[in-house]
């Protein structure tokens, strides 16, 4: 509570110290005031010219051409051209087409001029509905509106440049790196070529490397060698149980044999070998294997017949036993088989022999044809993406330049009002108004600090140390108390005459009437 009373009595202070200087304080407003308004009434007018232009960057062919042309971010590209706009560059170039540096002399001057124009710029976005605002403020109204119009031309004309630009460039890239990889595909297939020539019978088979081949070759060997070996002991078994038939009196189970049947075999032998030599030569394995069958059937016919002709009874025997024909068959097979089976042993030892004498060879030549193939299909691969990339780049510049991918709407063209935006003269002379006073009366509080005034004994005894013994009252007489109230009046006639001017001028000024123009104007017309 005391702390309540100590602050309103330092309150009350200070606002007698102002009352004791209020002269002091309408005196210094008036002047402030005047110059205030004088300095609002100077302040060039400015016009400020905007317009709005709405981008849109959606298109029908996107999801048409998802995965088969390029797409572009044009959002990014529209972002990016905001930033630009306000460039050096940029605002350099709105300045020469308007004309605005035909006055510049110096690279200072040229630069107070681009720091001017981009003071004066203003770029707003609303992202949520792809709308832009550009504004512009000058003292000329025309001028205005024509500096953003001009802006306006360079944002769409930077904005619908840039990708197809880019594409253009991106083009040329791709042309010179297909060319370098098209020759570097070249240069990856001769390599190749030569090598096969020069090492031509010892490349590698449909992909099998040379251990392959021999582990392949090896099992081939041994399951010819183990047919050949149950062939050989089929023929064995066979040849007693002949034994065992032409000891044994076939009396009541004999049939009439002949040569009929190895006839026909031989006779489907020698086709089968006319067609081989139609698609080999005599070298061949199954050509070899096919004439070895043809020339065993043949001996075993002339074996059969001699036998018939030695041993009439063991014919009769032949002849009529069903079960003897068959064996005599199945034995001329089972030759023919390890004849066949012997041929092919011995093309399969010949061939392993010749890949155990190449096992320092043949592996480096795999190796090597393996780098080469590896490095072919690099460059082939580099090559076909680079050609597709291409592909995509030329349709997404046929796309770019025969559509508009990027739709600008000028929504509000480039206008600039009839009336300047700035200055708001009559809120700059409500401003001077309070500043004037609040001056005033701060200059006065000021005085009454620098030389203090005591109205009562706590102000008293809270400046000095000293006892005070007593007071002395001060009574007014009618006298004083009469120029007291017009000392009062006066005073109040003063500050009511200082708002009512000031009232004045800011009603003035809002009316977009200029004073000291207005009086110029009058005093010539005089």
């Amino acid at each position: 509570m005391e702390e309540l009373d100590d602050i309103k009595e330092l309150v009350l202070h200070y606002i007698r110290g102002i009352w004791k200087n209020r002269w002091i304080a309408i005196i210094v407003a008036w002047p402030i005031l005047v110059t205030g308004v004088i300095a609002v009434d100077q302040i060039k007018d400015r016009y400020t010219a905007e317009t709005k232009v709405y981008i849109d960057s959606s298109s029908v062919l996107k999801p048409l051409l998802r995965g088969l042309a390029i797409q572009s971010d044009f959002k990014a590209i529209v972002r990016l051209m905001i930033g630009k706009l306000l460039s050096r560059p940029n605002l350099e170039r709105a300045a020469r087409l308007m004309d605005m540096d035909i006055n510049v002399q110096t690279p200072g001057e040229m630069e107070e001029l681009i720091q001017k124009i981009h003071n004066r710029v203003n770029i707003s976005a609303k992202r949520q509905t792809g709308t832009y605002t550009i504004t512009y403020s000058d003292e000329n109204r025309m001028r205005a509106v024509r500096m953003v119009q001009t802006l306006l031309d360079i944002f769409v004309e930077d904005t619908l440049g840039t990708s197809v630009n880019e594409s253009d460039s991106a083009i040329a890239f791709l042309d010179k790196q297909i060319a370098k990889y098209d020759q570097l595909l070249r240069e990856a297939e001769n390599r190749r070529e030569s090598f096969k020539r020069e090492n031509v019978g010892i490349m590698p088979n449909d992909g099998a490397n040379y251990y392959s081949q021999l582990q392949e070759n090896s099992d081939k060997l041994e399951q010819a060698n183990l047919s050949l070996e149950e062939s050989i002991n089929r023929r064995d078994k066979i040849r007693v149980q002949l034994d065992d038939l032409e000891a044994t009196d076939f009396s009541e189970n004999t049939v009439h044999t002949s040569s009929s049947s190895l006839d026909g075999r031989i006779s489907e032998q020698e086709t089968k070998l006319q067609d081989l030599l139609l698609l080999y030569t005599d070298q061949h394995p199954d050509v070899i294997n096919a004439k070895l069958i043809l020339e065993s059937l043949e001996k075993r016919r002339e074996d059969e017949i001699e036998l018939l002709q030695k041993d009439n009874q063991n014919s009769d025997i032949v002849a009529e036993n069903l079960v003897y024909q068959q064996l005599l068959i199945l034995i001329t097979q089972t030759e023919a088989d390890i004849s066949s089976f012997k041929t092919r042993v011995t093309s399969l030892e010949r061939k392993q022999q010749s890949l155990k004498g190449l096992v320092d060879v043949v592996p480096q030549v795999e190796a090597e044809l393996q780098r080469l193939n590896r490095d072919y299909e690099v460059h082939k691969k580099n090559y076909t993406e680079l050609v597709q990339r291409r592909e995509q780049a030329r349709i997404s510049e046929d796309v770019e330049s025969g559509t508009e991918q990027v739709k600008f709407r000028v929504i509000e063209p480039p206008f600039a009002a009839l009336q300047p935006q700035y200055p708001n003269r009559a809120l700059f002379d409500s401003a001077v108004l309070v500043i004037a006073l609040a001056i005033g009366y701060g200059i006065s509080l000021l005085l009454s600090l620098l030389r203090p005034v005591y109205y009562n004994q706590n102000d008293l005894s809270a400046a000095f140390e000293y006892p005070i013994l007593g007071s002395v009252n001060k009574f007014d007489t009618a006298e004083v108390l009469s120029k007291r109230r017009k000392n009062l009046f006066m005073f109040s006639l003063a500050n009511a005459l200082y708002v009512t001017v000031g009232v004045a001028l800011i009603f003035i000024h809002s009316k977009g009437v200029l004073i000291l123009s207005t009086l110029q104007l009058k005093v010539m017309a005089l």
